[in-house]
């Protein structure tokens, strides 16, 4: 075949799928089984990769590897397309097109420099100019998240350049909007890097994946000032901040049928049998309020869990819980009262730590009340470091009954009384003060000089 004039214009929809381009058009095809159908590929085959691949983005790619070998020239992008159009998943046709066209782009081309102009009189040399901009480099702020979420378009795909598992993308996709699972993955990930997750290595991953103009918003963005806190004097709704811990258990003790609540505030299926399960009525309500707040995060405020509550219809409990949270919150201890830290949530800075000393973390999960399925697939799923995984997930869900007590408890009933001693040291550690600067001593006054000795009187001659 001879190739195209110059000029002449080739459509790239008609070509066959790239390689680079298969895993991202895997994470946008919504049902892949009913595309399958419709690109006439065989019952058995769609049998074979569903028994073969457990996690559904394995699935998604495997069937399209598998097509691509079987039609070869024949699977383009446009065959796709048109499938995904004749089941009305008009959105992901959409996307694909795109991924199409923009690996179709040239690399950008450097610009010659312009040549100098000639000039009788000598210029000084540009000074720079300090940047009044911030470098995308600070951690995520809360107020960002929402305003973010709305930037990703593939946010699976920026999940798996960040290290997230399979099962954990498919948890978050399960019984969610697209538009929550964006919001869930960006608050899940915030919460387990901590320092690691800032706007600079979220732009980085977005311009690997050919992400530019969603790069580029997010820098402008971050390149934006705070959000003010209100001046003194100046009236703030308390119900529109998020739910606090202190709070969880006395709210826990006002839901008449939290599984009702739950699902208005879509938690999904699976999510409520689970945390049924093996739990007496009181502690199913307290992980409920403990799993929503860390869920969502700054969406899990007093006045969403009331509107919720008014709409279905129980009203005594939404103003009990308005009052609870136009209470101020619980004062620290004045200075001088004794307060135990070993009661105290785990802190983010100590998990690593603690995790470095767990002998045999699934048997302390599952003491801890955690679920075999759960704990097979962080051992699944999370190789690298399975343990802080682990403490990530129980402190998510048992937010301030999460205590260094508990675990340490835990740990002295399977005779680990070495794990637990260590343990204790680093929750006290992280309770000490930093070590004041001590005053430099007095300096010495210099030495005064001593008055020579009187010179000894001449020997007398002796007779």
């Amino acid at each position: 075949m001879q190739q195209p004039s110059v000029g002449v214009s080739v459509d790239p929809l008609k070509g066959e799928i790239r390689d680079a381009d298969i895993e991202r058009i895997a994470w946008e095809l919504p049902n892949w089984q009913s595309v399958a159908k419709k690109l006439d590929m065989g019952y058995h085959d769609i049998e074979g990769i569903y028994t073969n691949h457990r996690a559904r983005a394995d699935q998604r790619m495997s069937f399209l590897i598998k097509w691509i070998e079987k039609n070869g020239p024949a699977a383009t992008y446009e065959r796709l397309i048109e499938a995904l159009k004749s089941l009305r998943e008009q959105g992901a046709a959409k996307r694909i097109e795109r991924i199409c066209k923009q690996g179709q782009k040239p690399p950008p081309q450097l610009q010659p420099l312009p040549e100098p102009q000639p000039s009788s009189q000598p210029q000084p040399p540009p000074q720079p100019q300090p940047s009044s901009q911030p470098q995308p480099n600070g951690k995520i702020r809360d107020a960002d998240i929402k305003w973010i979420a709305g930037e990703l378009p593939q946010w699976q795909l920026v999940a798996k350049q960040l290290g997230m598992g399979y099962l954990d993308i498919e948890e978050i996709e399960t019984n969610r909007t697209p538009a929550e699972q964006r919001v869930v993955f960006l608050n899940r990930w915030i919460f387990r890097d901590e320092t690691a997750a800032t706007y600079k290595k979220l732009i980085e991953v977005l311009m690997s994946l050919g992400e530019q103009e969603a790069a580029e918003r997010i820098a402008k963005l971050e390149q934006q000032p705070s959000m003010q806190q209100p001046s003194v004097g100046v009236s703030v709704d308390p119900l529109k901040g998020r739910i606090r811990d202190a709070d969880i258990r006395r709210i826990a003790g006002e839901l008449p049928n939290w599984q009702l609540v739950a699902k208005k505030l879509d938690m999904g299926p699976r999510d409520i049998e689970d945390i049924e399960t093996n739990r007496a009525p009181a502690e199913q309500r307290v992980v409920f309020l403990n799993r929503w707040t860390f869920r969502d995060e700054t969406a899990a405020t007093y006045k969403k869990l009331i509107e919720v509550l008014m709409s279905l219809g129980e009203q005594g409990a939404a103003e009990r819980i308005a009052k609870l949270g136009q209470q101020p919150p619980m004062q620290q201890p004045s200075v001088g009262v004794s307060v135990d830290p070993l009661k105290g949530k785990i802190q983010g800075p100590d998990i690593r730590r603690i995790a470095g000393e767990l002998p045999n973390w699934q048997l302390v999960a599952t003491e801890l009340g955690m679920g075999y399925q759960v704990i097979e697939g962080i051992v699944n799923n999370h190789r690298a470091a399975p343990t802080v995984e682990f403490l990530h997930q129980w402190i998510g869900n048992n937010g301030a009954d999460a205590t260094y007590e508990k675990l340490i408890e835990v740990l002295k009933s399977l005779g680990e009384r070495g794990a637990a001693e260590r343990i204790e040291r680093i929750c006290k550690q992280g309770q000490k003060p930093p070590p004041q600067p001590q005053p430099l001593p007095e300096p010495l006054p210099p030495p005064q000089p001593q008055p020579l000795p009187e010179p000894l009187p001449p020997p007398q001659p002796q007779p």
